[in-house]
């Protein structure tokens, strides 16, 4: 980096990412440059040049800087995005997450999930397009760790299921099931990290009332409307999800006329809206929604 042997040096140490060079004057005292995989950006320490090396900084040195510059101001497109889902469930019921992509030809994946472990418990992880993780369960910190590997790629896989116990929430409540996209990674054939986004899911634990679809409040005809709509296959603008979950008044796991007729009869006086029976209640998977960021590969400089 510079001619002379005595010069003010600086250098830097226990760092996650990937040193490319080390500062030494015949003994290495430290880490020089180095390539974060996590966040696409370059460490680097001034390597001697100050006002000791003025004049005697070579040429080879501006050249790695300008390089540093230009890796770390232009990352990739991203391969695609990983994410966990959303889910909402009634009171009482367990609520299932899956960890899956977009990006295709993935052969592996690790990835460190964050969870408030005051409201969820892992209880099971499962492989799903890909063989069961190995897994590292932390209930009492709320940390999930899961990884897996394959000889051949998967194009846009789901690669595990996590069922977990919802523990203390109330109606309306949210837990948020968090992607930790610095310490997670897909990654293709040759073992290479993809630049990928990173989106995280929740948990919602169900606020309505049964027979009451459009969750407006009140149980009126133009609620049998959409159930019945939705059974014949016709557009509604309510998620699918919900009337499958306030829809389902006679709880017995099917969206039915017999659904549509119990409605009627509560709107009619005849019945009384039922009690959500935690038991038999489903549980349904939306797409997510929070803000991501970039994991790439090292880049080379």
């Amino acid at each position: 980096m510079y001619k002379r042997q005595f010069a003010d040096k600086s250098w830097f140490s226990d760092t996650n990412a990937q040193v490319l060079a080390d500062v030494s004057n015949g003994e290495v005292q430290g880490s020089g440059v180095a390539v974060s995989e996590a966040r696409w950006d370059i460490l680097a320490a001034s390597m001697g040049y100050s006002t000791f090396t003025e004049g005697e900084y070579t040429e080879d040195a501006h050249t790695i800087l300008g390089n540093m510059v230009g890796v770390a101001a232009n990352p990739p497109e991203p391969a695609g995005t990983v994410e966990v889902t959303e889910t909402t469930v009634s009171p009482g019921s367990n609520a299932e997450v899956t960890l899956q992509t977009d990006v295709s030809n993935v052969t592996g994946y690790e990835a460190t999930i964050e969870f408030d472990p005051e409201k969820l418990q892992v209880e099971d992880v499962s492989g799903e397009d890909m063989a069961d993780p190995v897994v590292e369960i932390d209930n009492e910190n709320g940390v999930l760790f899961l990884t897996q590997a394959q000889a051949q790629g998967a194009d846009a896989p789901e690669m595990a299921s996590i069922e977990f116990e919802v523990v203390d929430m109330d109606t309306g409540e949210e837990a948020d099931v968090s992607l930790m996209g610095e310490e997670s990674a897909v990654y293709d054939p040759t073992g290479s990290a993809y630049l990928t986004n990173w989106d995280n899911g929740h948990v919602t634990v169900l606020d309505g009332q049964l027979g009451d679809v459009n969750a407006d409040g009140e149980i009126t005809a133009g609620d049998a409307v959409i159930v019945q709509r939705h059974i014949a296959g016709l557009p509604t603008e309510v998620p699918d999800d919900q009337i499958e979950m306030l829809g389902d008044v006679n709880q017995d796991g099917q969206i039915t006329s017999a659904d549509v007729t119990y409605i009627l009869q509560i709107v009619a006086g005849i019945e009384e809206p039922p009690e959500m029976n935690a038991a038999d209640a489903q549980s349904s998977v939306t797409a997510p929604s929070v803000e991501s960021t970039a994991t790439p590969s090292a880049p080379a400089l």
